[in-house]
């Protein structure tokens, strides 16, 4: 019997963002259930009003600095793989400065 080709990995899955000053956010996110059958070369971490962040495949945390106050902010989170790249998988829209979602 083959085995199966290889696919894109499974979206990573993205922790709470628990950690923030007036300008910056910390992001955590899981390993996504299922690489696809080939490993994970990297995570990308975008945002609309920021460049997009590439991590190497063992990190699993990112701090994003010089953001604006009083900004509300979305990011989401892929994973890259040979074969392609996963669907974004999106953090609640935070802001900085907030110590949960948005919320003071």
């Amino acid at each position: 019997m083959e085995a199966a080709p290889p696919t894109i990995p499974d979206s990573p899955l993205p922790i709470p963002c628990l950690q923030s000053d007036p300008t910056s956010l910390t992001f955590q996110w899981n390993p996504p259930a299922s690489d696809g059958g080939s490993q994970i070369l990297e995570y990308i971490l975008t945002c609309d009003e920021h460049p997009s962040i590439y991590l190497k495949p063992f990190v699993k945390a990112h701090v994003v600095t010089n953001l604006q106050q009083h900004t509300m902010y979305t990011f989401s989170i892929q994973a890259r793989n040979a074969v392609g790249l996963s669907e974004p998988a999106d953090f609640p829209s935070v802001q900085p400065g907030c110590s949960v979602y948005g919320f003071p």
